[in-house]
């Protein structure tokens, strides 16, 4: 298992047939970080970027169980999608 640097406050998005979203967690510095990690305990459409976003099928697929590092590249909000029954997606800031 790889070391993270992380905010250990993140934000979960109750995972449903409708799109929700949350905003993405501030890094410890209090800045948008350049990345974070997204986890789910049921799989999800995820979708991020700059200002509302809504989640659809087709967006980035995160399978149940499984967790993804993403560059934001700026993204201040994500968004996400029930692939089928209900779950949380975790959401973290990672560290520089």
């Amino acid at each position: 298992m790889s070391k993270l640097s992380a905010n250990p406050i993140g934000a979960n998005i109750a995972l449903g047939a409708a799109s929700a979203s949350a905003t993405i967690p501030n890094a410890l510095s209090g800045q948008k970080p350049r990345s974070f990690r997204i986890s789910t305990n049921n799989g999800a459409y995820v979708r991020w970027g700059k200002g509302a976003q809504v989640a659809a099928a087709g967006d980035f697929l995160l399978p149940a169980n499984e967790c993804a590092t993403i560059i934001a590249n700026g993204a201040d909000t994500i968004a996400a999608l029930q692939l089928g029954a209900g779950g949380v997606l975790n959401v973290i800031a990672l560290e520089d």
